[in-house]
């Protein structure tokens, strides 16, 4: 069981850890159970202190500070994809008005369309649209493309400038992103816009950011990495 035990612990230390460093690493780590072995300690207690320190020392390795950025804007950017997907689909989808506020309505019809995401009735019925949802002309507006294709060329661009910032690089994707949802909006609470003729605003305000959340995610993350590296 020992020898087994501490194969298995060191092997994956060995995955883990970087190469100038893992055979330290194990011979500390077998060397302190070997100690706790021989002395008054059981053998569950040993094989436990060997497994959680193991482990620690894995996760301290593995949740690097770049890794730990990564998870936090991968869960993010997917998030914000599936609430624009969810909108899109309610949208398309939702026919009976009368199970939000007038107020609500007068709100979202003038620019205020955040406001859907606070709304229980909005996840009960974006939920149940999901099998009426998949249809291709759903997904594509050709104001939004366009827009997000020449906004996608310029991120592109940018992530490939090394004298550049991430704060800079975030900043002017977030805004690139997010232009055709404040215009929108703008647009929405200065103009008297039919409920009825919203949707072709409406459709390129939430495809925009639908188009970019995940590719600007990507190219963010490769340039925190790219940074640490140089």
């Amino acid at each position: 069981m020992k020898y087994t035990l501490i194969t298995m612990c060191k092997s994956l230390i060995l995955q883990c850890l970087p190469n100038n460093i893992n055979d330290n690493v194990c011979g500390d780590i077998e060397e302190e159970y070997n100690q706790l072995t021989a002395g008054n300690n059981s053998k569950l207690q040993s094989n436990l202190w060997l497994i959680k320190h193991t482990f620690i020392t894995c996760g301290y390795f593995i949740m690097t500070t770049n890794k730990l950025w990564a998870l936090l804007i991968s869960a993010f950017s997917m998030s914000l994809f599936m609430m624009m997907a969810l909108a899109i689909i309610w949208l398309s989808n939702y026919s009976d008005i009368s199970e939000f506020s007038e107020q609500f309505w007068q709100q979202f019809s003038s620019g205020g369309l955040h406001l859907v995401f606070f709304e229980a009735n909005f996840w009960q019925y974006s939920l149940q649209s999901l099998s009426k949802g998949f249809e291709l002309h759903l997904w594509f507006d050709a104001t939004a493309f366009i827009y997000s294709a020449i906004a996608l060329l310029i991120i592109v661009k940018l992530h490939h400038k090394n004298n550049q910032s991430i704060k800079q690089f975030l900043s002017i994707s977030i805004s690139l992103m997010l232009l055709p949802y404040l215009l929108g909006s703008i647009v929405l609470a200065t103009k008297n816009i039919p409920m009825i003729e919203t949707g072709p605003i409406i459709a390129t305000m939430w495809l925009t950011i639908f188009y970019l959340i995940i590719p600007i995610s990507f190219q963010l993350i490769q340039k925190i990495n790219h940074k640490k590296k140089g």
